[in-house]
């Protein structure tokens, strides 16, 4: 089984995501089957505040959505999009004949058969409020309690792999976050960024008294593989009735074409 990772990181271009990289990869292999191969890709251009803008997510999508399709023409059975905003998601879905999986989407249904109520955790009140969103659009609303913010940076984030002060505070903020997140109903925790999700992972953070926290990035790494036995097993595959109706091919490649695209 081969799987696609996506990251919208600057992941073998910037030196800053060095030890994030190193995590989520030894993680993924750790979490993943034997027989499993994963490729990971970052993006050539990331743009800063990408967690904050909508602009900057426009700018970053179009290179994550064309990896996507070029991973499909190497022969991986799935593509993964290891962005808690699942960026590209809607038209990655619709362009693929191979099955995809997005880090935030998997973790939020996986959150709602751990517990019954579950709450999101992030770095900044920006992207909460951009997750949020996507919990409405997921129709889960009735199931997510108020979301927390630690009020960090990615960048900061980024550091505390090698970071023992930035560790500490970090954590910290973090717990302080969940037991608001309890106080609003909270069984379960999802860290609203596979960074900061990574950053619980190397510190050993899978409860909040009693509640639990999310590992999103197994979650998807065993969402994907799962989907890859589904399509071969029973031939289960994505709906393409309305919301995923894939393009005419004459048509998408005439439009490719004029966008100068291969």
């Amino acid at each position: 089984m081969k799987i696609w990772i996506q990251s919208a990181t600057g992941m073998g271009a910037d030196p800053i995501w060095k030890d994030y990289e190193e995590s989520v990869k030894k993680n993924a292999k750790r979490v993943a089957r034997p027989d499993t191969e994963i490729t990971w890709s970052g993006v050539k251009i990331m743009t800063p505040a990408l967690e904050r803008h909508y602009y900057f997510q426009l700018l970053t999508k179009p290179q994550m959505i064309e990896n996507a399709i070029a991973a499909e023409k190497k022969g991986y059975d799935i593509v993964c999009v290891s962005c808690m905003l699942d960026l590209g998601r809607d038209e990655i879905r619709e362009l693929l004949q191979i099955p995809s999986v997005y880090n935030g989407e998997s973790a939020f249904l996986m959150a709602c058969t751990l517990g019954q109520k579950f709450s999101l955790i992030s770095q900044n009140p920006n992207l909460l409020e951009m997750m949020n969103r996507n919990v409405a659009k997921y129709g889960l609303e009735r199931r997510a309690t108020a979301p927390q913010s630690l009020d960090t940076t990615l960048e900061d984030l980024a550091e505390s792999f090698k970071d023992p002060k930035k560790v500490a505070r970090i954590s910290e903020a973090f717990r302080k976050a969940a037991r608001k997140a309890a106080e609003a109903g909270a069984e379960v925790l999802v860290p609203a960024c596979n960074v900061l999700n990574m950053f619980c992972v190397e510190n050993g953070i899978k409860e909040v008294e009693g509640i639990t926290v999310l590992d999103s990035l197994s979650v998807m790494v065993k969402t994907a593989e799962m989907m890859v036995d589904l399509k071969k097993e029973i031939g289960l595959s994505v709906s393409r009735r309305y919301s995923f109706c894939r393009p005419d091919k004459e048509i998408l490649r005439a439009v490719r074409k004029s966008h100068n695209l291969a």
